[in-house]
């Protein structure tokens, strides 16, 4: 328990500015500033509060609804058997949302039919090509925090976000590996 304070305590210490200062990349600063500290309330976010059960998750499920209502997500793949319990909360709130639900990631095929994965089960494996944009978040991240390494050693040309307890790698085949640390 106490590692794990520890360790939250040095991510906020290494972690890149929230407001965008300091952060180079034209993608990574419009999320930040778009997406990540977005100001203006969405219509879900009195529904989204109430099925959250606490501030944490409220943060983060409303992260959620904005990247798909931001990047205008149409197709999610849920990977994991207990896997998107959260994502399942907001999914009534976004309309016209195609969802495809697999085990693990050794069923995935072919990924560019997916906008948005999320992933909660073991991430060592994967390596994927995309010829489009792909947001994968992959949830409890400290859990899985070796497999994070693996992950970000992968040849994905991505850009891997960390939020200490899960990560978001925004993929597509013209970016240049890239890797930050935020808060939420």
């Amino acid at each position: 328990m106490i590692g794990k304070i520890l360790l939250r305590l040095l991510h906020r210490i290494k972690s890149d500015s929230n407001k965008g200062f300091g952060i180079h990349s034209p993608f990574v600063f419009n999320f930040v500033v778009n997406v990540l500290n977005e100001k203006n309330g969405y219509y879900a976010y009195s529904e989204i509060e109430n099925v959250s059960s606490s501030s944490k998750q409220k943060k983060y499920l409303k992260l959620l609804y904005r990247i798909i209502n931001y990047y205008r997500v149409r197709n999610i793949l849920i990977v994991g058997n207990d896997g998107g319990v959260l994502l399942d909360k907001i999914i009534p709130f976004c309309p016209s949302l195609y969802i495809n639900r697999i085990d693990n990631l050794a069923q995935i095929g072919d990924v560019d039919n997916y906008d948005f994965i999320y992933v909660a089960v073991d991430t060592n494996d994967i390596h994927c090509s995309f010829s489009r944009d792909t947001i994968i978040v992959i949830e409890n991240l400290f859990d899985y925090r070796q497999h994070w390494k693996s992950v970000k050693i992968a040849e994905i040309p991505a850009i891997f976000i960390d939020f200490f307890d899960f990560g978001i790698i925004f993929a597509k085949n013209n970016f240049i590996k890239q890797f930050y640390r935020l808060i939420l």
